[in-house]
């Protein structure tokens, strides 16, 4: 079995999840994954359970996606990938849709410093983004309000149509 079929299974998974057939998605980043550690292959076992996780997410089992992402974390951390950043931020959003709304924070601007010390300015503002909606949720206005307005610089340095948007919205709730 080689890394190209790991990688295709990995992509049909998301292709499938992409067009709301989940079934399909689920059986294939369950066949990524069991390829991925046949060959020991963490980083790409870590990045199909993610995937995995929104799949879950999407079903609204929110419990299960958030195991699952915690589990790839756990193996992300123990790489020292970068890539940690995204599964945080998948984390704090399973929590929020999960009405975990503090421990979402938390998760939330652990992720933020992480992008930060990271130096991952592309992904900062979608995190950003994330973090004011929760402080937005938890009654933080004033928070909320700074978050956004930050989260719409960064989208439109990066060219972010869609986060833009949605730091935009935010702003007017605030």
């Amino acid at each position: 079995r080689t890394e190209l079929e790991a990688a295709v299974w990995n992509n049909i998974g998301l292709a499938a999840w992409s067009a709301g057939e989940l079934e399909k998605a689920e059986r294939a980043l369950v066949r990524a994954i069991g390829l991925r550690r046949e060959r020991g292959d963490l980083w790409g076992e870590a990045v199909a359970l993610n995937n995995l996780a929104l799949v879950e997410d999407d079903r609204g089992n929110v419990d299960r996606a958030i195991r699952g992402v915690r589990r790839a974390l756990s193996i992300r951390e123990r790489l020292g990938d970068t890539s940690v950043v995204i599964g945080l931020g998948n984390l704090a959003d399973f929590l929020y849709s999960g009405g975990e709304l503090e421990e979402s924070l938390e998760i939330g601007e652990h992720a933020l410093r992480r992008c930060r010390d990271a130096k991952l300015p592309s992904l900062e503002g979608s995190i950003v983004y994330a973090v004011g909606l929760t402080s937005h949720a938890l009654g933080r206005t004033g928070r909320a309000r700074q978050l956004a307005t930050e989260s719409r610089a960064l989208a439109r340095r990066f060219e972010n149509r869609r986060i833009e948007a949605y730091a935009l919205g935010l702003l007017a709730r605030c």
